[in-house]
């Protein structure tokens, strides 16, 4: 080949890779303004749906009902997008766009903005096994044998699940009681609209991550109980798939959220976490947009809560122990949203929970449950706590629920950015539905102007557990106590404004080191 022939071939071979750059589509976010809403579309929404907003003092009509009209959606398709999905709550659409594509839908009426969608969604857990020793253990820390005395199941509660899949959910034992009995009402695909087999497709060990989900939320076999919702109904969503190198895309998350609105669901497990750590690093967020109001996934959440009334559990996320990231995955930081993280037996922060961010103003995670091998299989036995509670007092909205479960953790109500308000009892939670009135304040107080304080132990047995604080709700360091001659001697840090002793579920003091 000549010096020129291999010139052009190289300026060739340039421009075409320039064309095809040009040309490569990536999914983005388009927002439409308020005016593109089409409002007289016909809503298609359950009795249900109506009546739980009625119920929870929600406004029955909401624009965000409403998607946008098809008028505005249109010339993006004949400009070459590829439209995903339209979410009616955020009024917008993902659509797979070029480069040059995004100029010219940036300039179409009725668009207000165009962003990339720039991470994926993973099963926030670890293992994917779920030893039945270690379920019963974490009823038994939630003191569910309380529910169980009230014969309380979750029964006249719906719950919808999203997770990654349910392979053999059908024939698991533990959840074949919940099929024979027809409580599952109904199942979808996001991924694979249309799909035949729900329950049977199996690509990786993650395919059977929502079938362990939904084994902690409602399982049951004869002489052993692992979830406490066994007598709730479902409906299951896989938006996840479980090989690593796909891009898991946020809008299907959200459509499932919109879908189990429309059939009157108010309350949702989500154990799937929304961060960094993928193939294509520049799919990744930052940990600044971890702050409950960037991310659209955040927005729907928040949204889902304080619109229509939906309790959203979410997993925390298992970053924990990671240098460079260690804070909660959206979701988990909208602030209406349950967000739910692990605890160990002796009721300390496992080491890959995440912690909540220093600089989001509000708590997260908010409620801890027993969980060594993921935040995705804590956050299960909340939900079910919650069902429970919905049925015994159904009158409750979605923020109600919230705050209830929070004034029943352990911790409560000294919350910190490790466990929140620590693990929820189910006894206190019913003394508080009983008794609303009830202060909820089940820690000792202490102001200590000396450089040490003295407890007694109540029990040499339990564990004992001492969290340092920056504030009185950053934790610096967790450490694990030990006492003499049934005392326990906290010293006062040199930096820290509080302290919280926490033996076990059993007692907790709250110490403020006054200057």
């Amino acid at each position: 080949m000549s010096n020129k022939s291999f010139y052009y071939l190289l300026v060739y071979y340039f421009l075409f890779s320039l064309v095809c750059a040009q040309n490569t589509q990536e999914l983005y976010w388009v927002t439409f303004q308020e005016c593109a809403r089409d409002l007289r579309l016909e809503k298609k929404l359950s009795a249900t749906t109506y009546q739980n907003r009625r119920n929870s003092g929600l406004p029955e009509w909401q624009a965000s009902d409403y998607g946008p009209e098809v008028g505005y959606l249109s010339p993006i398709q004949e400009i070459g997008g590829e439209i995903r999905t339209v979410s009616r709550w955020l009024n917008a659409a993902s659509v797979r766009l070029s480069e040059s594509q995004v100029d010219q839908v940036n300039q179409l009426y009725g668009v207000e903005s165009v962003t990339p969608l720039r991470s994926y969604l993973v099963p926030a857990s670890r293992e994917y096994s779920l030893p039945a020793g270690a379920m019963v253990k974490a009823l038994e820390a939630m003191q569910a044998q309380t529910l169980i005395r009230y014969q309380l199941t979750g029964e006249g509660v719906k719950i919808g699940v999203i997770d990654a899949g349910f392979y053999q959910a059908h024939t698991t034992n533990g959840l074949v009681p919940l099929f024979e009995n027809k409580q599952i009402l109904g199942y979808r695909d996001f991924l694979t609209p249309g799909r035949e087999g729900f329950f049977d497709l199996k690509r990786t060990e993650q395919d059977g991550h929502g079938t362990l989900v939904l084994l902690a939320l409602g399982g049951k076999e004869p002489q052993t109980q692992f979830g406490l919702a066994t007598g709730s109904e479902y409906y299951l969503a896989i938006t996840d798939h479980p090989v690593s190198e796909t891009r898991r895309e946020e809008d299907l998350w959200i459509a499932a959220v919109e879908w189990m609105d429309s059939l009157g669901i108010r309350l949702i497990n989500s154990s799937l976490a929304y961060g960094d750590g993928f193939d294509e690093k520049k799919e990744n967020h930052k940990v600044s947009e971890i702050d409950g109001k960037t991310l659209k996934i955040t927005q729907a959440a928040d949204l889902a809560v304080n619109q229509k009334g939906i309790l959203i559990v979410n997993a925390a996320g298992n970053s924990g122990d990671r240098s460079d990231w260690k804070i909660i995955e959206a979701p988990a930081d909208a602030k209406g949203v349950l967000t739910v993280g692990s605890a160990t037996p002796e009721f300390r922060k496992v080491a890959h929970s995440s912690i909540g961010p220093d600089k989001l103003p509000w708590v997260k995670p908010e409620i801890a449950a027993i969980s060594a091998v993921g935040t995705s299989f804590a956050a299960p036995f909340i939900t079910g706590l919650a069902a429970c509670l919905w049925e015994l007092e159904p009158g409750l909205s979605a923020l109600q629920m919230k705050e209830l479960i929070q004034r029943s953790g352990h911790l409560s109500p000294f919350p910190n950015n490790y466990l929140g308000y620590g693990i929820p009892q189910a006894d206190r939670a019913i003394r508080l539905i009983e008794q609303p009135r009830q202060p909820g304040n089940f820690a000792n107080t202490i102001k200590a102007e000396k450089k040490k304080v003295e407890i007694p132990v109540p029990d040499e047995s339990l564990p004992i557990t001492i969290y340092h604080k920056w504030n009185s709700t950053r934790v610096t360091r967790m450490e694990t106590g030990k006492s003499v001659g049934g005392v326990l001697t906290v010293q006062r840090p040199e930096t820290e404004t509080h302290t919280t002793v926490n033996f076990g579920t059993q007692s907790v003091y709250e110490i403020t080191w006054l200057e």
